[in-house]
Order: C-alpha cells, then structure tokens, then sequence
C-alpha cells in the first residue's frame, strides 16, 4: 500500500530534519544583504523608484487638476490640458521602454 505525501509536508519535514542536524546554520545565519547589492542594482532599483514616485506624483496632479479644470478661464484650461499632454506622453515613452527592454531581455535569454 502506498502513502502519498504531498509536496509541501515533504518539504516541511525536510527543512525540520535539516535544523535538527544542524541548529548553528539556522539559528546564526545573519546576512547583510546590503554589502552584496551590485551598484547596476542600486542603479536600477533607485531608477525603479524615481518611475513610481514619478507615477505617483502624476496620478495626484492628475487628480488636482481635475477638480480645478471646471473653475478656472480658458487660459489656465489650456496650461492644465498641456500639462496632462506632457504628463500622458511620459507615460507613453516609459511604457514605450518598458516594452523594447522586455522584448531584448527575452532575446537575450533566448
């Protein structure tokens, strides 16, 4: 008679076998994960968090300036379409890159 065990018991009893055998890697394991961050990661996660603070901020004039475009003259109503035309052609490029960096990873893990 055969007993099936799924996947994660078994993965479970061997992580438990594995810190019973050896309790010093498990218990003074400390890692500073910061010393080991290569600087084109830091590049890129900083360049990651400028886009999102970017989108953000973008998402929120967005959201201003639509609560003022009803109240203000023809002048300030064109200022506020140009500025929302800036703000969706930044989107447009960044997604823009987003999709040409994408399509070259995928042809360079290929």
């Amino acid at each position: 008679m055969a007993v099936v065990f799924s996947r994660l018991t078994i993965e479970a009893l061997y992580i438990a076998y594995l810190r019973f055998q050896d309790k010093k890697y498990w218990e003074d394991y400390d890692l500073d994960y910061k010393k080991y961050i290569s600087p084109e990661d830091k590049k890129f996660r900083k360049i990651h968090w400028i886009k999102i603070i970017y989108l953000l901020l973008s998402v929120i004039i967005f959201i201003i300036l639509s609560d003022y475009i009803d109240n203000v003259s023809n002048q300030l109503n064109l200022l506020i379409i140009l500025i929302t035309l800036v703000i969706l052609i930044s989107w447009l490029i960044m997604f823009v890159l987003w999709v040409i960096r994408s399509i070259k990873n995928k042809l360079n893990n290929k």
